[in-house]
C-alpha cells in the first residue's frame, strides 16, 4: 500500500483542512467557554451546536480525503451506511467538545486538566473512527491492526494530550499544532496496518466511490469553517472593545475640598494607631505635627526633638501665649497674628513661613513653614480648633537665597549666550557663530580660544554630546522649537562642571541656528544628588523599621520563654533559634560564666566550630573592653583568643556580645557569618546583635538567680550534699519507687568518730574543714542516682535505692577505709587521723522512719562497740578495721 502521486494533493489538502479545524474549533471552544463564564448571559444552543456541525464536517473531509489519497490498485469504496455511522461518531464527539466549554471549572489547574482529558478522549475517539472506516471498506481480506501500531497510536494521543494541556489559551499554536498531529495520526492509520499481499476488490451495489464526493465536500467544509473563525474573531474584537475604560473626568474644587476634609478626619480617628510608626519617622525627620485649641488657648505638638530609641515621643503642651513669645522671632510675631487669622477666615487654611527659635532661652533661629486647616468651627463659624504640620525648610530657604543671589548675578554676567550653526540633516554642529565674552571668565578660555575648537567635543564631555544630536534631529522634524538639554563643560583649569543649555532652534536655506544661553547647574545637580542619596537611605530607614519591628517581636516572645526556662540547656534552645532568626545567614554558639574567670561554650548552632568549649575571659576582647567586639579581617580587627581557624584559612568575621548584669558577667554570644563582610557592613549587624545581648543578659541572670534558689533549697552549704529537708522528702519516694520495682533500699548513717573534741581542741572552722572535705569524698564515691545528706552536725545519711546489703556493706568499708586515710590540715596545721562509724539498714518496702531508726540504733551500736566500723545489727561482730583487712564480716541477729 502506497500513497498515488497524484493522490498526493488530497493528501496536503487534508493537512490544510485538519490545520484550519484545530484553530477554528479552539476558537468556538473559547468563545463558548467566555460566554458561559458570564452569570448574565442567557443560555444559547446555536454556539453549540452550529460550530460542532461544521467541525464535524472538516474533520470528516480530512479522512475521506486520506482515504481518497491511498494507492491499492482497486476502487476505494464504502457504503452510504458506514459513512453515516463515521460521521455521526464525529458529531458526538465535537457535541461532547463543545458541551464541556460551557462548564469547564473556573480554576485554571483544574480547566487545563480536563482540557487535557477531552483532548484524549476526542485522539482516541478519531483514531477508532478512522480505523471503522479503514476496517469497512469493500476490499477483501480485511487489514489487521499490529500491536507496535497500536503503541504509536496511544503515544500520539498522548502528544495531542499534552499539547493541548500546554497550549489552551494560545487560540493559533493550540489550534494548529493539534490539527496538525490529528492529521498525522489519521493519515498514519492506513500506512500502519498490516495488509494482505494480495488486496482485492469486493463489489457492491450500494457501494459509493470516496474519490467523488470527498474533494466537494472538502471544499464546503473549509468554507464553512473559514467563516466561522472569522465570525468568532469579530465577536471576540467587539468584546475586547467593549470593556476598554472609560476615561477618567477631573475632579470638582468642591470633591477636592470634600476630600481634604475627610481625610484630615481620617488623619484625626487613625492618630493613636499609628503613634508608633510616627515616633520612628519623626525621629528622622524636620516635621512637627501641632493642634492648636483657639478657647483653652492650648497649643499641642509633638515631633522634632532628639529622643532615644526606646524612648516614646509624648505630646508636648504648653499655652499659646508662651509658645507665641518664646518660640517665633519677634520680626514675624506681628505678621502671624495678622496675617493667619485672615486666612482662615477667608478659606478654612494658611501656610506660612516665619523663624522659629529651636530651643527656649537659645538665640538661634530656624526657617519653618508652618501649615494648618481648620477642623472644628463653633456655632458662629469661628475657628475653634486647628491642627497642622511645621517642617523645617532652612536648608530649602538657604537654597533659595542662593537662587535669588544667582538671579542677581545673571545681569552680571554669569550666563553664556550662544549661538551655534549646524547641519540640518545631521543634527551636527558645524561651527560656534557667537559666544559672549565672559566666557573667559566663567570657563577660563580666551574668545580666540573658542572659537578656535574644532569640536564641542574639546569643551564639553563626548558622552553629553549623543544627547544634543538627538535632541537637535527630533525638534528638526517638529520644526522650530525649544531645546534644553543637561552637560558637563571642561573648565581651562581641569574641573568638570554641569551647565544646562536653553536655546530657540530655527531652520534656513539648509541650515540650522542655536539660539540661547548656558547656565552653570553644578550646585543643583549636588542638591539633587543629595535628595536622592536622601530618599535611598529614607527607603533603607523605612525597611530598618519593619526588620527592627520584626525583631522586637522575636526578641520579646524569646524574652518570655526565657523567664520560664528551667535550665541553661532550655536556654540555649530559646536563644539559639531566636539568633538565627534575627541572623539567618549566621552560626553561633552561647557561652555561660562558669566563675568570674572561666565560661563554658553552652551549645552552637550552625557553622561555628571556631568557637573554643572553654576559655577565659581574658581570651575575649568583648569581655574584656565589656562592649561587643567585631571582626572582619586580621588587617583592620584584632581576634579573640578563643576563636581560631584551620591552617591556611583565613579567619570569617564574627561577633562577640558580653552579657553582664548587676556588675557580674553572666555569659557571652558568639556570631559567626557564613560570608566575608566588610567593616562597614559589620557596624550596623553589631548594633543589632548589642540589642539581642541587652535582651538576653537579664534572662540569663534570672536563670541563674533560679538555678541558685533551687541550689541552696536542695542542698547544704557547708558540704555540698542534700540537706535534710530533701531527704525528708526524697527517701519516701525512693522506697515506694523500689517497692513497685522489686528491689529493696539500702540506708547508712554515718557519723564522724570524736567530732567535738576536734572542734573543742581545733575550732569550728577545723571542724567545717572535715565535714567539707567528708562530703566532697561521698560525692566522688557514690553512684549517679545515690543521694548523699547531711542529717545534722556531724551526722551524715546515704540512700542506695537498688542497693543490696552485699554491695552495700562492700560500698561503705570502702568510704570507711578512704576517710581513715584522709590527711588534712587547717590553717597549716595537721589534723588527727578521721574516721566514721556507719550504721546500715534495709528495707523493701517499709517506712521511711523506721528505716532511719534502724539506721540510728545501727550506728550507736558501732558507737558503743568501738568507733570507727560498720554495724548491720543491734547485736552483731561489728567489722573492726583488722576484720576489713580480710574483708568484711557481718553478724545478723
Amino acid at each position: 500500500m502506497s500513497i498515488a502521486p497524484a493522490h498526493l494533493p488530497m493528501l496536503l489538502s487534508a493537512l490544510l483542512l485538519a490545520g484550519l479545524w484545530g484553530i477554528t474549533l479552539r476558537a468556538c471552544w473559547q468563545q463558548v467557554y467566555h460566554q458561559a463564564k458570564d452569570p448574565l448571559a442567557p443560555v444559547a444552543w446555536t454556539p453549540v451546536l452550529l460550530p460542532a456541525l461544521l467541525l464535524s464536517a472538516g474533520l470528516g473531509s480530512t479522512m475521506l480525503l486520506v482515504l481518497g489519497s491511498i494507492d491499492l490498485q482497486v476502487p476505494i469504496t464504502t457504503s452510504p451506511g458506514t459513512l453515516a455511522r463515521a460521521m455521526s461518531c464525529v458529531l458526538v464527539l465535537h457535541l461532547a467538545v463543545m458541551l464541556a466549554a460551557s462548564h469547564m471549572p473556573r480554576d485554571a489547574g483544574w480547566r487545563r486538566k480536563t482540557a487535557t482529558g477531552l483532548a484524549m478522549v476526542f485522539s482516541a475517539g478519531s483514531a477508532a473512527t478512522m480505523l471503522y472506516l479503514v476496517r469497512h471498506l469493500h476490499l477483501a481480506p480485511l487489514p489487521e491492526v499490529s500491536s507496535p501500531a497500536s503503541w504509536g497510536l496511544g503515544l500520539m494521543i498522548l502528544s495531542i494530550a499534552a499539547l493541548s494541556y500546554r497550549q489552551i489559551n494560545n487560540r493559533w499554536l493550540g489550534g494548529a499544532i493539534p490539527g496538525a498531529l490529528v492529521w498525522a495520526m489519521i493519515a498514519l492509520m492506513p500506512q500502519i496496518l498490516s495488509w494482505p499481499d494480495d488486496v482485492y476488490y469486493v463489489g457492491v451495489k450500494d457501494a459509493t466511490p470516496i474519490t467523488w464526493f470527498s474533494v466537494p465536500l472538502a471544499l464546503a467544509a473549509g468554507l464553512a469553517m473559514g467563516s466561522l473563525l472569522l465570525v468568532t474573531w469579530i465577536t471576540r474584537l467587539r468584546e475586547n472593545m467593549s470593556r476598554q475604560p472609560m476615561p477618567e473626568t477631573m475632579p470638582t474644587e468642591a470633591e477636592i475640598a470634600a476630600l481634604v476634609e475627610t481625610s484630615v478626619q481620617e488623619l484625626l480617628e487613625d492618630r493613636r494607631r499609628r503613634d508608633a510608626l510616627y515616633d520612628r519617622v519623626l525621629r528622622q525627620s524636620r516635621i512637627r505635627f501641632w493642634a492648636l485649641d483657639l478657647d483653652k488657648q492650648e497649643y499641642r505638638f509633638r515631633g522634632e526633638r532628639e529622643t532615644q530609641d526606646n524612648e516614646t515621643l509624648e505630646d508636648e503642651v504648653m499655652p499659646a501665649a508662651d509658645w507665641f513669645s518664646k518660640y517665633i522671632h519677634p520680626e514675624e510675631l506681628d505678621l502671624i497674628h495678622d496675617d493667619v487669622p485672615n486666612q482662615l477666615a477667608a478659606r478654612g487654611w494658611f501656610d506660612c513661613l516665619h523663624r522659629k527659635r529651636v530651643a527656649e532661652g537659645v538665640d538661634y533661629w530656624r526657617w519653618v513653614i508652618a501649615r494648618g486647616t481648620v477642623v472644628q468651627r463653633n456655632g458662629q463659624g469661628h475657628p475653634t480648633y486647628v491642627v497642622g504640620t511645621q517642617v523645617d525648610v532652612t536648608e530649602q530657604r538657604e537654597l533659595q537665597t542662593a537662587l535669588d543671589r544667582d538671579g542677581r548675578l545673571f545681569s552680571d554676567g554669569p550666563i553664556v549666550m550662544v549661538r551655534w550653526v549646524f547641519d540640518a540633516s545631521s543634527g551636527q554642529a558645524t561651527e560656534l557663530d557667537f559666544i559672549s565674552p565672559n566666557i573667559e571668565k566663567l570657563w577660563g578660555y580666551g574668545l580666540e580660544e573658542v572659537y578656535g575648537f574644532q569640536t564641542l567635543a574639546q569643551v564639553v564631555e563626548p558622552g553629553d554630546l549623543a544627547g544634543i544630536g538627538s535632541k537637535i534631529q527630533a525638534a528638526i522634524r517638529g520644526g522650530p522649537s525649544d531645546l534644553s538639554h543637561e552637560f558637563r563643560v571642561k573648565l581651562k583649569d581641569g574641573r568638570v562642571l554641569w551647565h544646562s543649555l536653553y536655546a530657540r532652534l530655527e531652520t534656513q536655506d539648509g541650515h540650522g541656528y542655536v539660539n540661547g544661553f548656558i547656565v552653570d547647574i553644578d550646585s543643583f545637580k549636588r542638591v539633587e544628588q543629595r535628595s536622592e542619596e536622601q530618599a535611598r537611605q529614607l527607603e533603607e530607614l523605612i525597611v530598618e523599621l519593619r526588620r527592627a519591628k520584626d525583631e522586637t517581636a522575636i526578641l520579646r516572645e524569646s524574652s518570655e520563654f526565657l523567664n520560664s526556662a528551667e535550665s541553661l540547656e532550655e536556654a540555649f534552645h530559646i536563644i539559639s533559634r531566636a539568633a538565627s532568626a534575627i541572623f539567618p545567614d549566621w552560626g553561633g554558639a552561647l557561652a555561660s560564666a562558669q566563675d568570674q574567670v572561666r565560661l563554658r561554650l553552652a551549645g552552637r548552632w550552625g557553622e561555628a566550630d571556631e568557637f573554643n568549649t572553654e576559655f577565659s575571659s581574658g581570651d575575649c576582647w568583648a569581655l574584656r573592653r565589656g562592649r561587643a567586639h567585631h571582626f572582619v579581617d586580621e588587617r583592620v580587627s584584632l581576634r579573640c583568643r578563643h576563636v581560631h581557624s584551620p591552617v591556611g584559612e583565613q579567619p570569617r568575621p564574627y561577633l562577640c556580645i558580653p552579657m553582664s548584669a548587676n556588675g557580674e558577667t553572666v555569659g557571652s554570644l558568639h556570631l559567626m557569618s557564613r560570608v566575608m563582610l566588610t567593616k562597614e557592613q559589620m557596624v550596623p549587624l553589631a548594633q543589632r546583635a548589642n540589642r539581642l545581648g541587652e535582651t538576653l543578659k537579664l534572662a540569663l541572670s534570672n536563670l541563674r538567680l533560679r538555678a541558685g534558689l533551687r541550689e541552696q533549697a536542695t542542698h547544704d552549704g557547708l558540704t555540698g550534699l542534700y540537706n535534710r529537708r530533701f531527704m525528708n522528702e526524697r527517701l519516701p519516694i525512693e522506697i515506694k519507687r523500689c517497692e513497685r520495682e522489686g528491689h529493696s533500699v539500702a540506708l547508712a548513717m554515718i557519723d564522724v568518730d570524736h567530732f567535738k573534741r576536734i572542734n573543742d581542741q581545733f575550732g569550728h572552722e577545723a571542724g567545717d574543714t572535715v565535714l567539707k572535705a567528708l562530703g566532697e569524698l561521698l560525692r566522688q564515691r557514690v553512684r549517679v542516682y545515690d543521694l548523699a545528706c547531711r542529717y545534722g552536725g556531724e551526722e551524715l545519711v546515704l540512700i542506695m535505692p537498688g542497693c543490696s546489703m552485699g554491695d552495700a556493706v562492700e560500698k561503705l568499708e570502702s568510704i570507711r577505709m578512704a576517710v581513715a586515710a584522709l590527711t588534712l590540715s587547717y590553717n597549716a596545721m595537721p589534723l588527727p587521723t578521721v574516721t566514721i562509724s556507719v550504721g546500715l539498714a534495709e528495707t523493701a518496702g517499709g517506712d521511711a522512719d523506721h528505716l532511719l531508726k534502724q539506721a540510728d540504733e545501727r550506728l550507736y551500736h558501732a558507737k558503743r562497740t568501738g568507733r570507727n566500723r560498720l554495724s548491720i545489727a543491734v547485736e552483731e561482730p561489728s567489722i573492726t578495721p583488722l576484720q576489713a583487712e580480710d574483708g568484711p564480716v557481718v553478724g545478723i541477729n
